[in-house]
């Protein structure tokens, strides 16, 4: 069954531009953990959509099946209450690797990212309004409005607490401690995570620091006629491709990532 096939035999209240599908990637991986594959398909299924669908990421969804999505995990007593809150948690790993977990990246760290939250939810999310409330070197307070979502706002807000607690890990830090409070229009979240150790960052300064160094010595030797001991200019200029290299790598990919971000950005903005 082609896209256009499947769009014709969906029900359009189920349908519009309101929540990415990615939001339920980390669901769909949770659901087949707890019930199995195939009760899972048949879960989704009940629910309007079929699973095709929701694994497009091209795809978007209405806050009519948000709402019942919510429902059926409120109602089935097989899933735990831990279940939204992981199902959050496995987004991160539901987007490895995609143009969206390079732009997460590309911002250079869990301070950053929480920072322009409001900006990231753009990609999942076109209903709820983030307000930074408070944000510090290590701690993070918001208020989601969500007011078209009223029956299972402890849902939505369990989700979005696993999926913010996984930002550090993107920068291979430990979770982030996240705790919610349910309002009558919306929800409230606290998130506190702990900063890259000072000594990655003084190791990136100084590998970089001895490549140019170790290069400069060997064209100096070059130009000046004086020549090292062959072994030591040979593992000196084996430094100096492998650090630079390195280095090179990572400007590139933040290159990479920077054109990536100002794609989606422009297509958000459509």
């Amino acid at each position: 069954m082609n896209p256009q096939e499947i769009h014709e035999k969906i029900d359009p209240s189920l349908i519009a531009p309101h929540y990415s599908s990615r939001i339920y990637a980390g669901l769909l991986v949770e659901l087949e953990n707890v019930l199995g594959k195939a009760e899972a398909e048949k879960f989704i299924s009940n629910l309007g959509l079929p699973l095709k669908f929701l694994t497009d990421p091209s795809n978007w969804t209405s806050i009519v099946f948000l709402n019942r999505f919510h429902g059926a995990i409120a109602s089935d007593p097989r899933l735990p209450k831990s279940f939204a809150r992981q199902g959050g948690r496995n987004l991160t790993l539901a987007n490895n690797r995609t143009p969206l977990h390079f732009i997460v990246k590309s911002f250079g760290s869990p301070y950053r990212v929480f920072s322009h939250l409001n900006f990231f939810s753009k990609f999942l999310n076109r209903l709820e309004q983030v307000e930074i409330q408070e944000i510090k070197k290590n701690y993070a307070r918001y208020f989601i409005h969500t007011s078209k979502i009223k029956d299972h706002l402890p849902i939505a807000a369990e989700n979005w607490a696993g999926i913010i607690e996984t930002i550090p890990l993107l920068f291979d830090l430990p979770l982030a401690t996240v705790s919610t409070k349910v309002e009558t229009n919306g929800f409230q979240l606290e998130a506190q995570w702990r900063s890259s150790p000072v000594g990655t960052k003084l190791l990136r300064w100084v590998e970089t620091f001895a490549a140019v160094s170790a290069l400069i010595l060997l064209v100096s030797s070059f130009f000046l006629e004086k020549t090292l001991n062959p072994t030591l200019s040979a593992l000196l200029f084996l430094f100096s491709l492998v650090s630079i290299g390195r280095v090179g790598f990572k400007l590139g990919g933040f290159k990479q990532n920077k054109s990536d971000f100002e794609d989606i950005s422009e297509k958000i903005e459509e």
